[in-house]
């Protein structure tokens, strides 16, 4: 696995990225309760359904951190006026913090902004 520190550039966490989704994304994955994740491409994360007919989607390992974004579009406002927000989840990695992305559900644009601790 490629070092990384704080001084690894974006380029290069872009790169490590790529190499460890497509190694993994040939494989299937389990969890813990024995449901077999695939790769979805289009979601960038691997996804399984369970018995119930449940969609479930789990991230990526990949030397490189990665974070769930969920979506913030407003989609509407329900019945005692409170904000619906569309709430996809989506996977993404630190060097992508501040990129434009089109959520797969919605189809709106917003920017991946990862609040991290310091």
């Amino acid at each position: 696995m490629p070092k990384i520190t704080s001084e690894t550039s974006n380029a290069e966490l872009r790169e490590i990225a790529e190499a460890d989704v497509n190694r993994i994304k040939k494989t299937i994955q389990k969890d813990p309760n024995g449901l077999e994740y695939t790769f979805n491409e289009e979601g960038q994360c691997f996804t399984a359904i369970d018995k119930d007919g449940k969609e479930w989607i789990m991230g990526i390992d990949s030397a490189v951190k990665g974070y769930w974004h969920y979506c913030p579009e407003m989609t509407g406002h329900n019945s005692k006026g409170y904000e619906l927000k569309c709430r996809t989840p989506h996977f993404v990695f630190i060097y992508q913090d501040g990129e434009k992305l089109t959520c797969r559900k919605c189809k709106k644009e917003n920017t991946i902004e990862l609040v991290l601790p310091e």
